[in-house]
């Protein structure tokens, strides 16, 4: 259960046992990880990274989803300073109401939201300035990465402050919360925001459309692969009669690094039809098999719903996530009817061990088969990763996955 912990006197409590808990089994995890580890390619260093992530993060949980409280990062509201980094931030218009379809109007007002505006921030490499000229010159090009960070829709930030930032354009979504917290930013808030950001990067910086990829980890490739749809659904061409005027086209390339395409149940319940005979049913879910994962079951599986979930789907409730396809591309129900023709080339980055592998082998499968064209979608999948393993030196395969990319990136 969220937030069991998150009223005094109870959160100082649980507190003080978390941080008795942990002098316990520090010591115990390094002994233990000293003979034997939940890997065999895992060394001691990141046996004892996970298992402390996993722990901390479900213990957070436990007391607040405003991770904020933890790590102090900024959120939409303003752009604190970024002096300490090689950092320039901008304000990010909020969309314009005719760029917004009737279906996206009537889920904005059940949910309470309009499009606001919101912080970007430009990261690069220490020497180069972050933020390009306005407008960016048509010829010779760069590539650009619109960017969407993790953290369930409730935590973390795109500022460099935030511990897991790393270089490219990333935008300051609104994160979502519930009850008992204020019940605040759910779907399709952060759709807009992630909107917002695409459309500033065409039409006020000068992007090509062809020259961005529209990237993002774990939730934010949910939030990503969310944007390159509505982009594409409502393009002159596609199936949709919602044509909108003025839309920019999809980009040209679309990454998601272990991402969470599925805020539904379905990979984690039983299906038997896809278990094979003799094995346990339980075990056959990666939301289950997985427990060396960072995510903990508190997320997934047993969890379910987590606290993230339902702050998501805010008003809408657990139906949403079981039946739109915004929200869940990759649910197992008949009734998410998810369509990938059209979408842009892209490359889906997975860890062996991630609580989600099942939800993005069936993403994969979905995209192959509306995008047939070989190169059209590459799969990647690093063994012994767990959940957000590229932002982790110490993961075996860390680099190679990073080769990956950066091969997918110039084969273009």
């Amino acid at each position: 259960m969220a937030l069991e912990y998150a009223k005094q006197p109870w959160q100082t409590l649980y507190v003080a046992y978390e941080l008795f808990a942990m002098v316990i089994l520090l010591p115990v995890w390094s002994v233990m990880y000293m003979f034997t580890r939940p890997r065999p390619t895992w060394s001691w260093t990141h046996a004892m990274i996970v298992a402390y992530i996993r722990r901390s993060t479900l213990f957070a949980y436990k007391v607040t989803s405003d991770m904020r409280m933890f790590m102090g990062s900024p959120d939409y509201r303003a752009i604190p300073s970024t002096t300490k980094y090689n950092v320039e931030a901008a304000w990010i218009d909020g969309v314009q109401p005719h760029l917004i379809t009737a279906e996206f109007t009537i889920l904005a007002s059940v949910a309470c939201t309009t499009p606001i505006r919101i912080p970007g921030y430009w990261y690069a490499r220490d020497g180069t300035a972050p933020k390009p000229n306005k407008p960016v010159a048509r010829t010779n090009q760069k590539k650009v990465l619109l960017y969407f960070h993790g953290g369930a829709f409730t935590f973390l930030s795109a500022h460099p402050k935030d511990p897991y930032a790393i270089p490219l354009f990333r935008v300051e979504y609104r994160l979502s919360s519930t009850h008992p917290l204020p019940e605040q930013h759910p779907f399709p808030a952060a759709i807009l925001d992630a909107l917002a950001g695409y459309i500033h990067l065409v039409e006020v910086v000068g992007y090509d459309p062809s020259n961005i990829i529209v990237a993002g980890d774990s939730a934010g490739g949910n939030l990503a692969l969310a944007l390159v749809r509505y982009l594409v659904e409502n393009q002159r061409g596609s199936a949709s009669t919602n044509i909108i005027p003025g839309l920019p086209v999809p980009p040209g390339h679309l990454l998601l690094l272990y991402p969470w395409p599925d805020l539904s149940n379905s990979h984690a319940e039983t299906h038997m039809a896809l278990t094979q005979p003799g094995v346990k049913h339980g075990l056959a879910r990666s939301a289950y098999a997985n427990d060396m994962d960072v995510v903990s079951d508190f997320f997934v599986g047993r969890g379910y719903p987590s606290y993230s979930v339902l702050a998501y789907v805010g008003p809408f409730g657990l139906g949403m996530a079981s039946s739109n396809r915004y929200i869940s591309p990759a649910s197992l129900s008949p009734l998410v009817q998810a369509r990938f023709s059209r979408f842009p080339r892209t490359l889906i980055v997975a860890g062996g061990v991630d609580r989600f592998l099942d939800q993005a082998h069936t993403l994969r499968d979905k995209m192959m088969r509306d995008m047939p064209r070989e190169g059209q979608v590459t799969y990647y999948e690093e063994t012994d990763g767990v959940h957000g393993f590229l932002t982790m030196p110490t993961s075996p395969g860390y680099r190679a996955a990073y080769d990956a990319i950066r091969d997918w990136l110039t084969s273009d």
